[in-house]
């Protein structure tokens, strides 16, 4: 028995036509499947960058808030004010000469040097101030210290050394000192 072609040219055309569809159809899946696979990564790592975004702003927004307030609280209070004008004032070399140069006629200033010093950690910096003192005695010399280390002063030294001889026998006599100081001070760099 033989086998007879049912196909007609046509049909064998129609087939050819579908076959060829067909794989264009699936190459087209294919490329738009990596095409869109890869948009599809990049939305999602957008996505996820936008939430770890959101989440920042959130906590740096509530940190702003917490410092406002700070701000605020400061902004306020006196007395903090009064300490960061003493312990932040500028270093001016007028204003401390005034200082340490004060009117007082049983105490005389030789011999003072200054320098500045690098930046603390608390974004404040520090001056060293060496001088040495004449005093008419022991109790003026204590006064002039007191009142280098007044709370209620512009500029607010801190005693860092005091050499001074202790006559035990004399108290009324001339005393010599040398004084080592220190100074806060706010520089913006």
């Amino acid at each position: 028995m033989t086998q007879t072609n049912n196909y007609s040219p046509l049909y064998k055309r129609a087939d050819k036509n579908n076959i060829y569809a067909t794989l264009l159809i699936i190459i087209t899946l294919w490329i738009t499947f990596f095409v869109l696979s890869d948009l599809y990564s990049s939305y999602n790592q957008y996505n996820e960058e936008v939430a770890s975004l959101k989440i920042k702003e959130k906590s740096l927004n509530e940190e702003l808030m917490t410092l406002n307030e700070k701000k605020n609280k400061v902004k306020n209070d006196k007395k903090t004010q009064q300490l960061i004008a003493q312990y932040a004032s500028p270093y001016r070399e007028d204003i401390i000469l005034n200082q340490i140069y004060a009117k007082f006629d049983w105490v005389n200033i030789n011999d003072i040097s200054m320098d500045k010093w690098q930046k603390l950690p608390n974004w404040l910096s520090m001056a060293n101030i060496w001088f040495s003192i004449d005093a008419k005695n022991i109790v003026e010399l204590n006064k002039y210290l007191e009142y280098l280390t007044d709370k209620t002063s512009n500029v607010r030294f801190i005693i860092k050394n005091a050499a001074f001889p202790l006559n035990s026998e004399n108290q009324n006599s001339t005393t010599q000192a040398s004084l080592s100081l220190w100074m806060y001070y706010f520089e913006n760099n």
